[in-house]
């Protein structure tokens, strides 16, 4: 599974909320779409729009839920 697709998979298993006035969050939202191939499959990769911060909340989720013990030492 690719970064994008390991991602997304990882914001699914989370609640998010998203404020009223966060209107461009909620563009993004509708407007997230995966890039086509010539015959309409779904590629591994999200089309390079409407995605700067659902890009920025995948990086941060994928960086804390993706690896909750990374930082974190337990020495003796």
């Amino acid at each position: 599974m690719d970064r994008w697709k390991a991602g997304i998979e990882l914001m699914k298993t989370v609640k998010l909320s998203v404020e009223p006035s966060g209107t461009n969050v909620g563009k993004e939202w509708r407007n997230y779409k995966w890039t086509k191939d010539k015959d309409g499959r779904n590629l591994n990769r999200p089309v390079d729009a409407f995605d700067n911060a659902i890009d920025a909340t995948r990086y941060a989720i994928f960086s804390k839920v993706g690896k909750p013990n990374h930082g974190k030492y337990h020495l003796r």
